[in-house]
């Protein structure tokens, strides 16, 4: 099964050990405290004390009191695992930040346990972006690395060049720009290796961004792959990135001379 079909904000839109359970910052901690797990459920519990509820192929009959304590994670399908997700999803698109982790934290688990490794690492790359947001950096590399590698088993390239891109904007927001710059210049080459035009140009706005280039050629060039590609989010992006009124109107004029060279 393919990763949920999502349009990604880059914050570019925008490591740890492999190993799912072992490390404080990876999600088998999360999900097993059982001081966590609980306020996964917590759109359920919002309800209020209905009599009945019914959650996927879970079904809740009373919680008097909200004193609910949902089932555990290997009695959950992946139709719960989805219904969680969309919750996250929810969450992420109204900057709940707090709830959309502990949503994804626990949809990714689901996951794990049904065995749907796509939807797994697409979690946990959103669940990196949120630590992010909130500013817990060594959960937002762990989540995303983690999510990298699982993208590179499934053969997820895009996505996993994604990921590094997202690992620069953690080093980035954590002032280590030389780190950034050096994981972004590894992401550009890699792009180009895939033949991944997108992800180029995100790498080369992001190097941009980031002062590499003074006369904003590598935006430019940014800019020219988003109009080849028809990418509108990375074309406003590239706008957006020239803060003067000269230098969007450079930018402007380079992509009028794009249009010319091309019709």
């Amino acid at each position: 099964m393919n990763p949920k079909s999502k349009s990604m904000l880059e914050s570019d839109l925008y490591p740890n050990s492999p190993t799912r359970t072992t490390s404080k910052d990876t999600i088998g901690e999360h999900v097993l405290n059982c001081e966590l797990l609980p306020p996964s459920y917590g759109f359920i519990i919002e309800q209020g004390a209905r009599p009945t509820a019914a959650y996927g192929s879970s079904h809740i009959t009373q919680y008097p009191n909200n004193n609910f304590r949902p089932p555990p994670l290997n009695q959950l399908t992946l139709e719960d695992a989805h219904a969680i997700l969309d919750s996250a999803d929810s969450s992420w698109d109204r900057s709940d930040w707090v709830l959309a982790r502990t949503r994804y934290t626990t949809a990714s688990a689901i996951f794990h346990v049904v065995d749907d490794m796509r939807n797994e690492a697409f979690c946990l790359q959103r669940l990196g972006e949120v630590c992010r947001v909130l500013r817990e950096y060594p959960a937002a590399r762990a989540h995303i690395w983690q999510a990298h590698i699982l993208f590179g088993r499934c053969g997820e390239i895009a996505r996993q060049l994604m990921c590094e891109r997202w690992l620069a904007r953690v080093a980035s927001d954590q002032g280590m720009e030389e780190e950034s710059r050096i994981l972004l210049q590894a992401a550009l080459e890699n792009s180009r290796s895939a033949g991944l035009h997108e992800s180029e140009g995100w790498c080369l706005l992001r190097l941009g961004e980031l002062g590499v280039d003074k006369d904003f050629r590598l935006i430019r060039r940014a800019l020219y792959i988003a109009l080849d590609e028809k990418i509108e989010l990375l074309e406003r992006r590239c706008i957006s990135a020239c803060l003067s009124e000269e230098e969007q109107k450079n930018l402007q004029l380079a992509k009028a001379k794009w249009v010319r060279e091309k019709f």
